[in-house]
């Protein structure tokens, strides 16, 4: 269900004349989506309820144990639905790009978009190149890490690729500052966090992604 639920919220907007004829029974514009997510907004707040109940209760209470294997539980299950909330988003993204993105030249590589992998982890980042600062949207698949940009004129509607590099191509990672990361693969660029976390989500995808980077130059220092 967590899996679909976009598709699910796409399939409404697309049908959403057809649904007007039954909007007395639920209105499809603004009622149906928001009973459609309902369902994982309440798996999501289990944990809180169950934490609530288990803060609340005295030392002794013989179901306490039980509350505990109860807060576990729900908490392996809703980790679960977000892995899948992720895992289905980076999977519309992926095909996305494919589908747009029409010249798989870098240089003189082509990229071989069949032998890409699985998507990891993608979002739009302000980087550092050359001094000059630039807006990319960063994909980190399996394979390789792309750099990519939105067309232009005669490619209004289109991706473009402005960089690819293999993941052993990448030589050195470095730490410039809490939101900031330094990458460099014979050249350099540096990339710009919104916060720590985002940093901190990037740069371990990236070091255990990278097989001659052991380590983030600089994190702790």
């Amino acid at each position: 269900y967590c899996a679909k639920h976009e598709s699910a919220l796409e399939a409404v907007k697309q049908e959403a004349e057809a649904l007007q004829a039954k909007k007395e029974v639920l209105e499809p514009t603004y009622v149906l989506p928001a009973y459609l997510i309902k369902p994982i907004q309440r798996l999501c707040k289990y944990p809180l309820l169950m934490r609530d109940l288990i803060e609340k209760s005295p030392k002794d209470a013989p179901d306490l144990a039980d509350l505990e294997q109860g807060l576990a539980a729900v908490k392996r299950v809703t980790a679960n639905v977000i892995e899948i909330q992720r895992r289905a988003e980076n999977q519309t993204a992926a095909s996305e790009l494919l589908g747009r993105v029409e010249d798989w030249k870098v240089g003189n590589d082509r990229i071989e978009k069949d032998r890409l992998g699985d998507l990891i982890l993608y979002e739009q980042l302000p980087v550092l190149l050359k001094d000059k600062e630039k807006t990319f949207t960063f994909y980190a698949f399996q394979s390789h890490f792309l750099m990519v940009t939105e067309g232009k004129l005669t490619q209004r509607g289109k991706l473009v690729l402005k960089g690819a590099l293999n993941w052993s191509d990448i030589q050195s990672l470095q730490q410039v500052s809490a939101t900031k990361l330094k990458v460099e693969y014979g050249d350099s660029f540096t990339i710009i966090f919104p916060n720590s976390e985002k940093y901190s989500l990037w740069s371990q995808t990236l070091l255990k992604q990278c097989p001659a980077v052991d380590q983030v130059y600089g994190e702790g220092q």
